[in-house]
């Protein structure tokens, strides 16, 4: 019985992350605080510097590392990821994809799920014995149309939470973003699961 209960523990734990048992799953939360002509061509960029869409956008996203706290990462630790950009101040319209992923309303598409419009992710750095962000930066390169064209990235300071989006359209297009990383702790379902699991042991060690 208490093989058993432990073995259900363990199943929990990897139920409830629903990652593998040494993953690091980060959200991020941050505003525009600098947009540079970037602002004026996509509906959903906004914020300082742009005079169409003064409102700072609002970028939310999660990255998962596949490392154990206090160790260090690189971008094949990078097994997860999704950002999007939404600017409370435009008009909302869904994105459509062709077959190939490209976005086919980039300009008016409000958020923008830049998420879906990435598929190269260098990065590396460590993590601290609590399992935040010790050092290190990640970057997203785009690889989907409209932003690939131009040679577009986006590259986090995951310390500062300074992230830098960059478009080279026939100039340098610069977005700068001012955010957290916070480390995601086990869901309380699951706290509750476990300790309904821990009461099942204990119960079974007293009929022992």
């Amino acid at each position: 019985m208490t093989n058993r209960l432990a073995g259900l523990l363990a199943a929990a734990v990897m139920l409830g992350t629903g990652a593998t048992a040494s993953a690091a799953v980060f959200n991020y939360a941050g505003l525009f605080t600098q947009c540079i002509g970037t602002c004026d061509s996509f509906a959903a960029l906004g914020g300082p510097g742009g005079a169409t869409n003064p409102v700072p956008s609002e970028v939310t996203g999660t990255i998962e590392i596949n490392v154990a706290p206090g160790g260090a990462f690189t971008s094949a630790d990078i097994v997860g990821f999704s950002f999007t950009v939404f600017n409370p101040g435009a008009v909302t319209e869904d994105p459509v994809f062709d077959a190939a992923g490209n976005l086919l309303n980039p300009t008016t598409t409000n958020p923008l799920p830049l998420g879906e419009m990435v598929a190269t992710v260098n990065g590396s750095g460590t993590l601290a014995a609590d399992g935040s962000f010790d050092s290190g930066t990640v970057q997203f390169v785009f690889t989907a149309s409209p932003f690939s064209d131009n040679q577009g990235e986006i590259t986090f300071d995951v310390v500062t939470g300074l992230g830098v989006l960059t478009i080279l359209n026939g100039f340098i297009e610069v977005a700068e973003i001012q955010g957290d990383f916070t480390l995601v702790p086990l869901p309380g379902a699951v706290w509750m699961l476990l300790s309904a699991l821990a009461g099942g042991l204990a119960l079974g060690r007293r009929r022992a």
